[in-house]
């Protein structure tokens, strides 16, 4: 279908005989460009994104049929009362059709059918189709929803979020994994669910992130960085035996569906012997198990099927792959009914509780719902703000601490707070909304690569040395005349006041005084060491630097080093930067 949008695209534009034309009279040029332009575009959109969109636009055409007209609107005119029937009407036939997707529901879900006419729009837009505005088709969604609750009660839409594992749980699991008892399972597949399964415990992933279906970033082995008494070494097997702590780098997730945001910050994790579903014991199985050269590990996944055909780089699993054995493994340890209640969601929201439910000398109430969502990768500025002032080996024990509490242990409030600080569901829908176009939702800006801060070097003052500082003969130079600094304070109100008995009254209160602009207070921040690869990071065990950082012009501030030197004790250069890619403290 989307050959066919693309070629009647191409016909309106070879018509076009004005001077902006494309390709004027290369008809083969402009069709080649709208093709390349349009799967670019339908790149931007997730695979799984647009599947459901034709889902939606097949509920579309059914709806259509039903009552004898064409699924495919007029593009030429607008009959909104009439497109505004036809879709109302298919909310109301989707819902009527559709089968409910949770167990025990009479019918499905009105929202489904909302979401179904959205992704339908979508489609239909893209044939250039002209559709009425959607709050009158919203309209018919309210009333659905009112007779769906009054038909099936006012519980019928309560979110069925999933349940944590207990402790007494996430044992029978394992007790079942390291005994080889599931059947048709050989001793790989038995020790690659069990890294998997620690894996997501610890480090809250979630199965998309594991999984290629529609991810081409998902964990591989270069997101792995082992330690030796904290010093970085080569992934080497002997490296790896002896290394003492983890690194992870975070994949692409669906909050952070490019890295942009928490790409740059990592998780860690010591190597205790014996800790329960400790995800660095773990992967140093995985490791040693199957050596990966050095130059692969960008393309090795971490998650793959140890059974399938022998490759030099196999192939990571599916979602449905991993989602059907962990199903027949929560069968198979803790039964039908708390397996329903499950799924590998369900590791998420058990850091959540655990970490909710590790009580201390030092955290009498658990740890924070704040530092549940750094552990949940949050995107948000506050998030990252705990994270800078979370030094390594404190996040290390937070998770070492999660794996000795209970997560089944927390009351019903302490357990729903902790999953929705795990899970930003409004950031969920504000990417849902952006990618469906319903609102003008925006990512906030990665922190891009910065300059390095250049070295102080003898006989430049701090002022020459900082970016963008004002030179009045460069000013002279691009044309314009230096302005004079403005007068102190008290001497410009005098010269307001000599001015004001010289002129009417009228024209002095047209002009009224200027208060004095003050400069704003500089804010301790950390660089992160991420912002300068090439420079060696002594401070705060490595994570950036210690800084101030004063707010300038065009988004950026002016950041003032607080204890680097250079190699000859001279303290940093201050440089200019973006304030998103900083931490503030």
């Amino acid at each position: 279908m989307r050959s066919l949008v693309q070629r009647r695209l191409a016909q309106r534009l070879a018509k076009d005989t004005s001077v902006y034309a494309i390709h004027p009279g290369d008809a083969e040029s402009l069709g080649s460009l709208v093709q390349e332009v349009a799967g670019l575009n339908a790149e931007a959109r997730a695979k799984k994104t647009r599947a459901k969109d034709q889902w939606g636009y097949q509920w579309w055409c059914k709806a259509c049929d039903a009552i004898n007209t064409p699924a495919i609107r007029p593009t030429d005119h607008l009959f909104e009362e009439r497109e505004a029937v036809v879709a109302s009407h298919a909310v109301m036939f989707m819902a009527a059709h559709m089968r409910p997707g949770r167990k025990g529901r009479a019918a499905a879900d009105p929202h489904s059918a909302w979401d179904a006419y959205k992704k339908s729009r979508l489609v239909l837009e893209e044939w250039g189709c002209r559709l009425p505005d959607v709050e009158l088709v919203r309209r018919t969604l309210r009333g659905t929803l009112r007779n769906y609750v009054a038909a099936y009660g006012d519980e019928v839409l309560a979110p069925n979020r999933k349940r944590p594992f207990s402790r007494d749980q996430e044992l029978k699991l394992l007790a079942l994994l390291r005994s080889g008892a599931m059947p048709k399972w050989g001793a790989a597949l038995h020790d690659m669910l069990e890294m998997a399964i620690a894996f997501s415990r610890c480090t809250a992933a979630r199965k998309a992130e594991l999984c290629a279906d529609d991810n081409p970033h998902c964990f591989k082995r270069a997101n792995l960085t082992w330690f030796i008494n904290g010093v970085e070494v080569t992934p080497t097997l002997e490296n790896i035996r002896r290394a003492t702590r983890l690194r992870v780098r975070p994949a692409a997730s669906k909050a952070d569906p490019f890295n942009l945001y928490w790409g740059g910050i990592f998780m860690w994790f010591d190597l205790i012997l014996g800790e329960h579903m400790s995800v660095a014991l773990a992967l140093q199985k995985l490791e040693l198990d199957y050596p990966c050269p050095p130059s692969r590990r960008k393309e090795y996944p971490l998650l793959f099927d140890p059974e399938a055909a022998p490759a030099d780089v196999p192939k990571p699993v599916s979602r449905a792959w991993l989602s059907a054995r962990f199903g027949r493994l929560m069968v198979a340890a803790l039964g039908e009914d708390a397996a329903a209640l499950r799924s590998w969601h369900s590791w998420r929201v058990t850091l959540a509780c655990a970490l909710r439910a590790a009580v201390d000398a030092e955290h009498p109430d658990g740890r924070s719902l704040d530092l549940i969502k750094v552990f949940g990768r949050w995107r948000s500025d506050d998030a990252v703000k705990i994270y800078g002032r979370l030094r390594n080996d404190e996040y290390a024990r937070h998770v070492s601490a999660s794996l000795r509490a209970d997560a089944g242990s927390l009351e019903a409030a302490h357990e729903t707070a902790a999953m929705e600080n795990i899970d930003p569901v409004g950031v969920f829908n504000q990417v849902a909304a952006a990618a469906a176009e319903d609102s003008p939702a925006s990512p906030p800006e990665a922190p891009p690569p910065s300059p390095l801060p250049e070295r102080a070097k003898p006989g430049r003052t701090s002022t020459q040395r900082t970016k963008g500082a004002l030179d009045p003969s460069k000013e002279r130079r691009r044309g314009g005349r230096p302005q004079a600094p403005s007068p102190a304070p008290a001497k410009a109100a005098a010269q307001g006041t000599s001015r004001t008995r010289s002129v009417a009254p009228s024209a002095a209160a047209s002009k009224p005084r200027q208060r004095p602009r003050l400069r704003p207070a500089p804010q301790p921040v950390l660089v992160p060491a991420a912002c300068f690869p090439r420079e060696t990071c002594e401070e705060n065990e490595g994570r950036g630097w210690s800084a101030e950082a004063t707010p300038a012009i065009a988004g950026k501030v002016l950041v003032t080093f607080t204890h680097a030197r250079d190699d000859a004790g001279r303290r940093f250069a201050s440089v200019a930067m973006k304030s998103s890619a900083l931490t503030y403290l």
